[in-house]
């Protein structure tokens, strides 16, 4: 009965350890934070995939704007956009 109780106290451990390792990753490192942007609540999605700052208080007319020239800059000098699918923007102040 005994060897019973350590497995399950051990496999309860792992299980924390590992969810605290996965907080950790998407908390604390670059990827997580971006990866869970759409879902955090300091930020509002404006159009497809730009998200700003709930706090922003610039104009967003012009953030999109800015986005839109830079897309055709690129477009100009590349021939194409091809990162736009898997691409977020986020404004922040």
């Amino acid at each position: 009965m005994r060897a019973k109780k350590k497995r399950v106290l051990l496999f309860i451990t792992i299980l924390l350890i590992l969810a605290a390792v996965v907080a950790a990753v998407f908390q604390f490192t670059q990827f997580g934070y971006l990866t869970t942007v759409p879902y955090r609540s300091a930020f509002t999605e404006i159009v497809s995939r730009v998200y700003i700052n709930r706090n922003y208080t610039g104009n967003q007319q012009e953030l999109l704007e800015m986005i839109e020239q830079a897309k055709d800059r690129v477009r100009t000098f590349f021939g194409d956009v091809r990162f736009q699918d898997e691409t977020i923007f986020i404004i922040c102040e």
